[in-house]
């Protein structure tokens, strides 16, 4: 009898850790919904100068001047002894006009000052990434980067009078050693 009451103990002390061990994980659970993650870094200034909205009728241009375009400024403070790089994500909405997705017609180009620093064509709805290379430091956001959509008027017909383009930029910066 002794060592069937050991084994009741044993066995009891068991399952008493197992029931302490899952209220805590279904607590911890259930109580990680309700975090809300802010981030908040004071080692990086990003501005959207116009926001972020890039939407609009399309009017055919010779060369992206004649496009729609939206502006961010983005630096790392003087302040922060860090690297990174800088990011611009073009979201092409799936509400734009469908015809403005054949190749050469509908293009992108993101540029600082007068340097290219990234183009091509839009050819369907989605997110374009643009690495704008590595950002300098500055009391404030002051490297201002322009990103043109344009419809190129070589390549348009008739049908794509009054299409219409919805987009949006966001912009990211990435921390590297």
């Amino acid at each position: 009898m002794k060592e069937s009451k050991i084994i009741g103990i044993v066995l009891g002390i068991v399952l008493f850790v197992f029931l302490i061990f899952g209220i805590t994980y279904a607590y911890i659970t259930w109580t990680s919904d309700k975090i809300n993650r802010t981030v908040n870094s004071k080692c990086f200034d990003i501005y959207y100068q116009k926001g972020t909205d890039i939407s609009g009728i399309m009017i055919p241009s010779l060369d992206y001047t004649g496009g729609l375009y939206t502006s961010v400024k983005m630096n790392i403070s003087s302040s922060c002894d860090i690297r990174a790089n800088g990011i611009i994500y073009l979201n092409t909405l799936d509400t734009t006009s469908s015809n403005l997705y054949r190749e050469g017609l509908l293009n992108y180009q993101v540029v600082s000052g007068s340097t290219l620093l990234g183009s091509g064509n839009i050819t369907s709805n989605g997110e374009i990434s643009i690495n704008v290379g590595g950002l300098t430091k500055s009391d404030s956001a002051t490297s201002e980067y322009t990103i043109y959509v344009w419809v190129d008027s070589d390549v348009i017909e008739n049908s794509d009078i009054n299409s219409v383009y919805y987009g949006s930029i966001r912009s990211e910066v990435i921390q590297y050693c």
